[in-house]
């Protein structure tokens, strides 16, 4: 579910029964990313625009990290970006975006907001 707010960079997750997929609206190419989780065990990812434009994606239980050692960016724009099996450690309620990075050309950190939608609010925000 798109979120409704007014963050031009926005990172969003839509919660399904055994899964995450976590999604990007952005004004800025995205050349890297880290996210980190509590209240789930991360498993095997699949799809989403990281694995169409050919991303480098490693995961352990509780993180992401995306990058293209090709220096490939993900364009402006909104798009799911993984899908990712997921252990709900109490239920899909309690899990927690706890960081994340998203990174610009050269390594520069971009300005992003998580959504939660578990909540239907903003939590916390990056490079402030």
């Amino acid at each position: 579910t798109r979120p409704m707010v007014l963050d031009e960079n926005v990172v969003w997750v839509d919660f399904k029964n055994n899964s995450m997929d976590i999604w990007m609206r952005s004004n800025d190419e995205v050349f890297g990313l880290q996210f980190e989780f509590s209240g789930v065990k991360l498993q095997e990812t699949d799809g989403g625009v990281l694995n169409r434009e050919g991303f480098n994606i490693s995961n352990n239980e509780r993180v992401i990290l995306s990058f293209s050692f090709e220096g490939k960016s993900i364009e402006k724009g909104e798009y799911m970006l993984i899908s990712v099996g997921a252990e709900y450690l109490n239920d899909k309620n309690n899990v927690k975006m706890t960081n994340m990075v998203l990174a610009g050309n050269g390594g520069k950190s971009l300005d992003f907001s998580y959504y939660d939608s578990n909540f239907n609010t903003t939590t916390f925000r990056t490079n402030q």
